[in-house]
C-alpha cells in the first residue's frame, strides 16, 4: 500500500514529467526559428511539429480522448467522429418513424431495380469496433438492447419485408479467428476484410448469375510496404503510432483494367472508377459505394464486364436512379458503412 507522502510524490514526478514534455514542445518553434530564417518562415511545418510532440506527450501519459479519435488497448485506435462509435454504443436508436422510413426507401429502390430486369444488393458492412470491440476502452458506455442495424433487420423480417440485406457482421466475425480484417490504426478495414467481404457478395449474387464463383483467398498473395502512419495517426498527429499496409496480389494477371474521372464536390475532388474484362458473357453492374470499397473494388470487378463505382460524396446532386438509368446494369450493388444506416432515406433520395 502506498503511503501519503509516497502518493504526492509519484503524482508530482507525473506532474512535472508532462509539464515538462509540453514545455518542452511549445519550445520546438523557437528551436525552428533559431535554425535560420528558413526556419522562420516555414510556420506550418513548425506548426505541424508542434501538434506532433504536444500529441505525442499525451500519448505517453496514457491519454486516450483525442480529436475524432479515441484510443483502445494494444495499440489500437478507433474512429470517433460522431456517427462512428454509434452502432458500437447502440445509440440513439431508431424510431418507428425512421424504420419505417429506411424501409419505404429500400423497398422502393428495390422495385425500380427489379423492375428494370436488375438485381439490387444492399452491403451493410460493419464498423471496426464491431468486429473487434475487445479493444475498445471499458470506459466507452454502451446502451443495453440491439443496435440500430439489428433494429433495422428486425423491423423488415417482422413486417415481411421482401427487401434483402447483406449483413457482413456474422462472416467476419467468423473469420476474425483465421485473419486480422481491421487495422489497428486505421478506420477502414484490411484487405483481408475486404476479401471476405467480397466473396460473400460473389456467393449472394451466385443464384441470380451461376457462373460468378468467388476466387479463393490461396489465388492471392500478401505483399507489406514499409510501416508509416495512418488515418487515425494523421488526424491526430502522430507520428510514432505507425503500421504496415499491406496488398493482396493476384498470382495470375488480372483480368479487370481500370480507369477514373475526377468530379469535383464541395468538399474535395472524388474519383469515378470504370472497370472492364473481356468476358463479355459476365454480367454488369453498377456500384454505389463509401471509402470502405475502394479495398473490395479490384476484387468484384474481375467478374464483371463492366462496372461503375459511384462513391456516395461524389456526387449528391444526382440521384442513384439517374446514374441506374444511365447504365442499365444487371447488378445495383449499394453499399453502406453500419454507421450510417440513418442516411439510408436521404441516399436513396427520400
Amino acid at each position: 500500500m502506498k503511503t501519503k507522502s509516497q502518493v504526492t510524490s509519484t503524482g508530482t514526478t507525473y506532474s512535472f514529467v508532462f509539464l515538462s514534455i509540453f514545455l518542452g514542445s511549445l519550445l520546438i518553434p523557437f528551436i525552428t526559428v533559431a535554425a535560420g530564417l528558413t526556419g522562420l518562415l516555414d510556420g506550418f511545418k513548425g506548426k505541424a511539429r508542434f501538434i506532433t510532440a504536444y500529441t505525442e506527450s499525451r500519448l505517453l501519459l496514457g491519454d486516450q480522448v483525442f480529436n475524432q479519435t479515441i484510443v483502445g488497448s494494444d495499440g489500437w485506435l478507433y474512429l470517433n467522429d460522431g456517427s462512428a462509435m454509434n452502432a458500437y454504443q447502440k445509440v440513439p436508436p431508431l424510431s418507428k418513424k425512421d424504420l419505417k422510413k429506411i424501409r419505404f426507401a429500400l423497398e422502393k429502390f428495390q422495385r425500380e431495380v427489379e423492375a428494370d430486369g436488375s438485381v439490387p444488393l444492399f452491403v451493410i458492412l460493419p464498423d471496426k469496433q464491431t468486429i473487434y470491440p475487445e479493444h475498445v476502452p471499458a470506459t466507452v458506455p454502451r446502451r443495453e438492447g440491439p443496435s440500430p442495424l439489428d433494429q433495422l433487420i428486425t423491423y423488415l423480417a417482422e413486417n415481411g419485408s421482401p427487401f434483402p440485406i447483406l449483413d457482413l457482421r456474422p462472416a467476419l466475425l467468423d473469420a476474425k479467428q483465421d485473419y486480422p480484417l481491421y487495422f489497428a490504426t486505421d478506420s477502414h478495414w484490411n484487405p483481408f476484410g475486404a476479401f471476405i467481404a467480397y466473396q460473400k457478395i460473389i456467393e449472394t449474387l451466385q443464384p441470380s448469375f451461376p457462373n460468378l464463383s468467388p476466387y479463393l483467398i490461396s489465388d492471392y498473395k500478401v505483399v507489406t510496404g514499409g510501416p508509416i502512419p495512418l488515418d487515425l495517426p494523421k488526424i491526430i498527429g502522430s507520428t510514432s503510432r505507425v503500421e504496415a499496409p499491406f496488398r493482396l496480389v493476384p498470382t495470375d494477371p488480372p483480368q479487370a483494367s481500370m480507369v477514373f474521372i475526377e468530379v469535383p464536390t464541395r468538399s474535395m475532388p472524388r474519383r469515378l472508377y470504370f472497370s472492364h474484362t473481356d468476358d463479355n458473357s459476365a454480367p454488369t453492374a453498377l456500384v454505389f459505394h463509401d471509402s470502405f470499397f475502394i479495398e473490395l473494388r479490384p476484387f468484384v470487378s474481375e467478374h464483371f464486364s463492366q462496372a461503375v463505382y459511384i462513391d456516395h460524396l461524389a456526387t449528391p446532386q444526382i440521384s442513384w436512379l439517374t446514374w441506374y438509368k444511365q447504365f442499365h446494369p444487371d447488378v445495383v450493388i449499394f453499399e453502406l458503412a453500419e454507421r450510417n444506416i440513418g442516411v439510408i432515406p436521404l441516399l436513396l433520395g427520400e
